[in-house]
């Protein structure tokens, strides 16, 4: 299926809603339909040059997020949305967890293989207390079994890493 254009928003000042904006970075092809699941994965930006220059400054990381529909229809899950820009990750925290609450509190799903993401999740976790953040299970090789984590440990990995060395 192609793209159609779609219109762009931005977050409002007081971030309680998107507001349209030609030049907006997030562009929306489909609203939330109550009562559906959502997920939202995020990719934050190091802010550094994708080229390896780092006087590069034209090729420099952006940070993006895809809003797609959690179980597929007709085995097709349904892009609803896309974030594309250069912004700094703890104030993306509040572009997402705008997001995932217009798409019905959204399972938020953040790459964390750099600082930029570790910053998205601990200002989505403890500043702006997300609901939905994506928690990753340890599992034992030789058994293939989740570990159970000590509960008085209270430790939870956040987010998931990608990348060859991590199987994504």
């Amino acid at each position: 299926e192609l793209y159609h254009p779609a219109p762009r928003f931005r977050l409002s000042g007081d971030r309680s809603k998107f507001v349209e904006d030609r030049f907006g970075p997030l562009r929306i092809w489909r609203q939330p339909e109550p009562g559906r699941p959502y997920l939202l994965v995020v990719d934050t930006a190091t802010g550094e040059s994708v080229s390896g220059d780092a006087k590069d400054t034209e090729k420099l990381d952006y940070t993006c997020a895809r809003v797609v529909e959690r179980w597929a229809i007709s085995g097709v899950h349904h892009e609803c949305a896309s974030w594309h820009g250069r912004i700094d990750p703890d104030l993306m925290a509040h572009e997402v967890f705008a997001m995932a609450r217009h798409w019905n509190d959204a399972l938020i799903c953040p790459e964390v293989n750099h600082s930029s993401g570790v910053i998205l999740v601990s200002r989505l976790v403890k500043d702006l207390r997300a609901p939905h953040v994506f928690v990753q299970e340890s599992i034992d090789k030789p058994t293939a079994s989740p570990v159970v984590q000590d509960p008085e440990a209270n430790y939870k990995k956040f987010g998931f890493r990608s990348g060859t060395q991590h199987g994504i």
